[in-house]
């Protein structure tokens, strides 16, 4: 027998409302977390694809010779501000799915359990430390996300990077501001304990930042030939892992390209 096919919204709406009536019959707090994330996952799915079809449209206004690889002359946040005022950049993340907003509050709690949307979840949103400024200028600018076991949604998928061949094609990583575009490469993934500080934003001495530079390339699961310096701009990536107890997971990538809202190249450092 054949049955007619269902559009993809509908089935989504389907699981929802059965996820949702177990949660509430059992009212157990694991059942409703899965409904959470599950919900969650479909809110940022959608926000990608705006985005990408905002991109796409600015985009095609363009003339033709003026298209480049970097998109900041195009890309605004203004619209995701229309959803959340604290938001500060898009992320996105070379060969995984993390392409998301990122806020900042003034604390590093709020978004652990609160998501882009002000929502409770598990999931959270995904946050840049409230000790760092905002337009990038700190030596080490870090960012958070959750990571849920079985899941790529938030920064699940940033695993995939600590396989040397899988970060040998998937090294960058952009971030977007209102007037900025910003490219770095991964030099450094690893697990670690959760007391290990790589997370400082900046150094008085520049001999500490050369020390924390060293450790954290001696940490590293991948080897590259990339040897930041305390001169450079790091962006650092942090979530959970599960190798142990309280463990976690950071990526650590250096500025090597800048341009401005008019696509204008501002800096180019060549690693190769």
């Amino acid at each position: 027998m054949n049955f007619p096919k269902m559009d993809r919204k509908k089935i989504q709406r389907i699981i929802e409302v059965v996820l949702l009536a177990a949660a509430l019959i059992l009212g157990g707090s694991a059942i409703n977390d899965y409904y959470q994330a599950y919900k969650q996952t479909q809110l940022n799915e959608e926000l990608r694809q705006q985005i990408e079809e905002q991109v796409d449209l600015l985009a095609r206004q363009e003339p033709a010779e003026e298209q480049v690889s970097a998109p900041a002359n195009i890309f605004l946040l203004e619209p995701l501000r229309a959803v959340n005022q604290e938001t500060v950049a898009w992320l996105d993340v070379d060969g995984t799915k993390i392409q998301y907003p990122v806020v900042q509050t003034a604390d590093n709690d709020y978004y652990l359990r609160y998501t882009f949307q002000r929502e409770r979840s598990i999931l959270g949103a995904i946050f840049m430390d409230f000790r760092n400024n905002p337009m990038l200028q700190d030596f080490n600018t870090v960012i958070y996300g959750h990571t849920n076991r079985g899941s790529e949604e938030m920064f699940g998928s940033m695993k995939l990077l600590r396989d040397q061949d899988y970060w040998q094609d998937n090294h960058t990583v952009t971030v977007m501001l209102d007037d900025r575009y910003y490219k770095y490469e991964i030099f450094s993934v690893y697990a670690t304990e959760a007391d290990f500080d790589y997370r400082t934003p900046n150094y008085r001495r520049p001999e500490d930042a050369e020390r924390f530079l060293r450790e954290i390339q001696e940490r590293s699961e991948i080897k590259s030939d990339v040897v930041p310096t305390p001169d450079d701009k790091i962006l650092t990536l942090s979530t959970c892992t599960f190798e142990f107890n309280d463990a976690r997971l950071a990526l650590h990538a250096v500025l090597v390209e800048e341009r401005d809202a008019e696509n204008k190249l501002v800096m180019y450092n060549d690693r190769k």
